[in-house]
This record gives structure tokens, sequence and C-alpha cells, in this order.
């Protein structure tokens, strides 16, 4: 499994608005895009579950910081995370 981090301040201009049209939303200065590519139908190793793990929680740990930096509830942000759980099942590839 490859992935690919950008910091989005880091992306030039023709490609951050193709990246913008791909994902249909503006991406802020401080975000990051986070690209994983998948074999479909396979397996992964236990390994890779659990760095794939590891690596979910860290971006879900920095995602709660940063709201709580900026003022945002618990709730809203557990909101936020039920609508785009919600958004990825409707919009299965």
């Amino acid at each position: 499994m490859e992935s690919v981090i950008r910091n989005v301040k880091d992306i030039d201009a023709n490609e951050r608005r193709y990246l913008e049209g791909t994902l249909g939303r503006q991406l802020q200065e401080n975000q990051q895009v986070v690209i994983r590519v998948i074999d479909l139908g396979v397996e992964p190793d236990a390994a890779t579950r659990r760095a794939a793990l590891a690596d979910a929680s860290a971006i879900a740990r920095k995602g709660r910081a940063n709201a709580a930096a900026r003022g945002v509830s618990e709730e809203q942000v557990d909101a936020a995370v039920d609508e785009a759980i919600d958004h990825v099942r409707r919009h299965k590839l």
C-alpha cells in the first residue's frame, strides 16, 4: 500500500486547482492531502493493518488538537466525523 502526503501550502497552484476540483472543495493552507493507493481484493497483512490504524489515529489526534485550539467542541468534531462516514458510505466506488 502506497501513501502520498502533501501539505497544501506546498502544492503549486495548478495542482491545487486539480485537487480541489477532484475533491469538490477548497483546500486550506493548514491542511494536508493524503492519498492512499490500495489493491482491491487483496487482504493487507497484520503489520500493514496496524500501520494504517496508527496513521489514522495520529491524523485523528492532530485533528482533535486543531479543533480544540480553535474552540470547536467534541460534539461538533464527532458530528463532522459522522457526516464524513455517512458521505463515504453513500458514495462507495
